[in-house]
Formats: C-alpha cells, structure tokens, sequence
C-alpha cells in the first residue's frame, strides 16, 4: 500500500505509526505535487485538488458521513480560508481534514459534550477557518475551529476558539522562525513577545534594524510556529472583542450577548506525540512544555488588562484521543482510520 522505504525519514515514521497496520484498507495514492507524484505524501482516490464537489463527495464517501448537507457546509467552510485548503485537505495527513472530520457534526440534533479544564461543556455549532483580523494589512488569524455551546452546569454561554494540529508539531519543528516587526508594536502581541516567558520558553528575539522581520530564535529544535500562531491567535481574539465584528452572526451575537471566551489548542497526539523530533525529547512533551508557559503568560496578561473574567487562554494542551471512544463520532470509519490503522494499534 505505501511505499515506506522511498519516504524521507519524519514522513516514514509519521506515516507507520498512524497507518503502518496491515489492516489498512483505505483507498489512497501518491499525491500529486506540481505535476509530479512526491514519495512523502499519499491521498485519497477519488478526490481531486481542483474540484472541490469532487473532493468533498469522495471524502464523504470514503469516511461514510452520517450528515452530509452538514458535512456539504462544513467542508465549504474549511476550504474556504486563506491557505488554499482545497490543494491540501484529502491528503491523508493533513490538518483541516483532521479537525473538519471530528467536528463537522457538531449540533443541536447531535451536540458534544467535552470535558475542559475540570469542567463539562455542551457544544451545539461549529464554524471553520474562521478569521480575525490581527495586524493591519497582513493575513488574518485562520482559526480552524471555533465551537459555540453552553457551560453544563451554569448553563452560561461559550465561544471556544481552537486551534487543531494533526502532525505540524512533529514534522514543522526549527530553532528560529521570521516574523513580522510590527508584532513587536501591536499593543497586544508586543505585550507578550516583550514579557518573561520568551526566555522561559527557551526563545529569543533577535531584532534585525532595517529588516521587516524580527528572528524568534529557540536554543533548542521545537515547534516554534505553533508558539508565533498561538499568539496571532490571541491577538486576534483580543481584536474581535474590541470591535465585536465577524463574519458568522452565531459566533458575534454570542459574545456580545457576554458569552465566555476559550482559547485553545488541540493536537493529535496518538503515536504522533511519542515521535522524537531533534533533541532527543518526544514531540508533544517538548510542544507541551512550551505551550503551558505561553498559557501562563497570556492569562496573566488578560488580567492585568482586566479581561480575564471575559476570555481564558486554557492552561494545557486537549487532545484528539478524548474522541477515540466518543458517541459524538457517529461514524467508525472516522476512527477506524485515526485510531486503528497504526504499526502497533
């Protein structure tokens, strides 16, 4: 089925240990990239980079869609944001296709209940690739998820803004990163990029007089993207209260009818997150470490703004794995293929 021995090496452990079974009955291809085929990367038959009714029915057919008009609007919505989604969503490692596939179903005819830091929460709607301005003239936040719902015991309103990763923890890892310089004077990023955590987190700026971007540096290989991303998150999340303007009515008339605001991330962590990236440490522990420290520092930062009682950045990471076993998930096909079809499963 997959060529293994032709894959570099992160692909080839990535690809074994999430659908390495001998079971793997999944109909897939070589991926087609700029008219040749890649060895690091497969795809679903029957679906297409160009043809998004194409793309999305052989998905739906694949994965046995329990809603399709549902699915038929959530897959519009993923595709629809400013990182050309529809190229990249039926390969079988990609991000969007993961965080659509669990959460295109969320409803009121089929809500989610989810456990979120020691509380239970009962999630009705789900948005994709929703975005939130950030800085002036430069891209949006593309915030994969966001889900909106009620607390389960106060019943009170809540917007959770997520952002899902299936593998980019493992696979995306560096020591330094360029990012923009007006992150360094947007009174909302600066305050955090400026603040202790970076040297926590093990990171540095290095300014760069003259250049248009500034160089976040890690003294040791990490996810630091996923660090700059969270923050643009924040940033925009920041930006959305201050204007209350979004393109989904669901979403702004919840929060500004005082709906709570969570900010948080979700990784695949199932043999991904016991890949070792460069430093010897497994790929979730090293993100993990990480991620609290940055958690720490922006709710210290919506206090002392006065915010914290309107948004909460949660304090660890969530993981895909709470799905495994979910009557959320309605179809096995679902989980059959993120959960069952590795080396060791």
């Amino acid at each position: 089925m997959f060529e293994f021995a032709s894959m570099s090496k992160k692909k080839r452990e990535l690809y074994e240990c999430m659908w390495g079974s001998p079971e793997f009955d999944f109909p897939v291809e070589k991926t087609l990239y700029r008219g040749a085929v890649t060895p690091n990367s497969y795809t679903f038959s029957k679906t297409s980079a160009e043809d998004k009714d194409m793309c999305r029915d052989g998905l739906a057919e694949i994965f046995k869609i329990a809603n399709n008009d549902l699915f038929r609007q959530k897959f519009g919505q993923s595709i629809g944001g400013s990182g050309q989604e529809l190229k990249r969503i039926a390969t079988i490692h990609s991000s969007a296709l993961c965080s659509l596939l669990f959460f295109y179903n969320v409803s009121e005819e089929n809500p989610y209940t989810m456990e979120i830091e020691g509380e239970e929460y009962i999630f009705t709607y789900s948005c994709f690739e929703y975005q939130n301005k950030v800085i002036e003239n430069r891209n949006p936040s593309n915030m994969d998820v966001v889900l909106v719902g009620i607390h389960k015991n106060t019943g009170m309103q809540v917007v959770f803004f997520v952002e899902s990763k299936f593998s980019e923890y493992f696979e995306r890892t560096g020591k330094r990163l360029e990012i923009a310089v007006e992150y360094l004077s947007n009174k909302y990023s600066e305050a955090i990029y400026r603040s202790n955590c970076m040297s926590d987190m093990g990171l540095h700026i290095v300014e760069q007089p003259g250049n248009k971007d500034f160089l976040l540096m890690s003294d040791e290989i990490c996810y630091v993207e996923g660090i700059k991303q969270m923050i643009s998150h924040y940033v925009g999340v920041r930006n959305f209260c201050d204007v209350l303007v979004g393109k989904d009515k669901i979403i702004a008339n919840a929060v500004s009818a005082g709906a709570k605001i969570l900010l948080g991330e979700i990784l695949f962590t199932k043999g991904i997150g016991q890949l070792l990236i460069g430093n010897g440490k497994k790929a979730f522990d090293s993100y993990q470490e990480k991620y609290r420290v940055l958690a720490k520092a922006m709710n210290n930062q919506l206090c002392i703004d006065g915010m914290s009682s309107q948004i909460t950045v949660l304090s660890d990471i969530m993981s895909y794995s709470q799905f495994q076993n979910s009557s959320c998930i309605k179809e096995e096909q679902i989980k059959r293929f993120y959960f069952e079809m590795g080396k060791n499963s």
